[in-house]
């Protein structure tokens, strides 16, 4: 954002060691290149679980399928996904010859070479090195198209539906060495966000299966910020931070929160064995807390972000949506924005 920033630097003393441990034994590691493969027609590779052996196939990820020559030739029998209100060349015999077999041309957008929806099971082994030991391992997809399903050899670690976020998995504390990684990805509408959304359908971008954007496991601390939400006031040039601590260690810890954003303010944080914040109960947020910082009303595109250290988090998006709602999500606080889920590691 090239204005409007608020500092704002979150930290657990706690995790000092194990963040410098990180740093030194590097926090990514790509998993572009080769990987095994199978498809789905069938839907019947969870019941068989193909998770728990190797698929026969191979593929490039990132990639699709359709421009690896994977699927079925278009046909006149291909179910599209899109609405097609003039149907003429079903049936009209000038468009016949473009009917026939391998030489189908399609009118009503970009054909592809193949096409293919459905389940598709794409699988590698991750090395996980020593340096790596205690830490959680993060798996990150960048552009999956669209429902995503991961196991970690036969233990199933989750889903996601996202369509304009990557999706992002915790696999938890894994032990260095060799892990098969297994993702079914299907590109059906598992939410039914109309045949005509171009975001799923073949009108713009095509209904491709795969995974275009960058894959990669990272190095994640194993007591950590699982959330932030922040309450500003610009009346009063003040912000509420709720922040929830997540931990992976199985033992109770404590140690202080941050935030500095011109000036610092603090808060003491104890977390019991599974992360909760006990004086709260179970799965609660710390005790809010507040720290000063400059902001003026929307129209000056002056908006929150929090940013800073080792971790970062931006509220850009909210532009579109204060300047639609007039400020009302910002006035004294009498709207909560809540502006962060995940965190994301920054380089220094």
């Amino acid at each position: 954002m090239r204005r409007g920033i608020l500092g704002l630097a979150i930290a657990l003393a706690s995790c000092g060691t194990a963040a410098r441990q990180a740093r030194g034994a590097g926090e990514a590691i790509g998993l572009a290149g080769t990987w095994r493969f199978a498809l789905d027609r069938a839907d019947a590779g969870e019941l068989e679980r193909w998770f728990a052996r190797d698929l026969p196939g191979e593929v490039r990820l990132p990639g699709d399928l359709a421009e690896q020559g994977i699927g079925d030739p278009p046909s006149a029998e291909t179910r599209w996904t899109g609405g097609i209100v003039d149907r003429a060349w079903f049936t009209a015999p000038e468009y016949a010859r473009y009917r026939e077999p391998g030489r189908v041309k399609v009118p009503f957008w970009l054909q592809p070479e193949r096409h293919y929806v459905g389940a598709a099971w794409y699988q590698r082994d991750l090395e996980i090195p020593e340096a790596w030991r205690g830490r959680r391992v993060e798996l990150y997809l960048e552009r999956p198209h669209m429902e995503t399903r991961v196991w970690i050899g036969e233990r199933w670690v989750g889903a996601s539906f996202a369509l304009g976020t990557p999706h992002v998995y915790d696999l938890g504390a894994l032990p260095p060495g060799r892990h098969a990684l297994t993702i079914r990805v299907d590109n059906r509408m598992a939410i039914d966000v109309g045949e005509n959304s171009h975001c799923v359908s073949d009108h713009t971008q095509g209904n491709w299966n795969g995974i275009v954007g960058r894959i990669e496991i990272r190095a994640r601390p194993p007591v950590w910020i699982d959330e932030v939400q922040v309450y500003p006031s610009v009346a009063r040039r003040s912000a509420t931070f709720r922040i929830r601590i997540g931990n992976a260690t199985a033992r109770p810890g404590r140690g202080r929160i941050e935030v500095e954003a011109g000036r610092r303010a603090s808060a003491a944080a104890e977390w019991t064995a599974d992360g909760y914040y006990p004086s709260l109960g179970k799965n609660p947020l710390v005790d809010p807390f507040k720290a000063p910082f400059v902001a003026t009303t929307c129209g000056t595109e002056k908006i929150v972000v929090v940013r800073g250290g080792r971790f970062a988090w931006s509220v850009d998006a909210a532009r579109s949506a204060n300047r639609a709602s007039k400020c009302r999500g910002f006035k004294d606080g009498a709207h909560g924005f809540r502006c962060v889920r995940s965190l994301t590691d920054v380089v220094p």
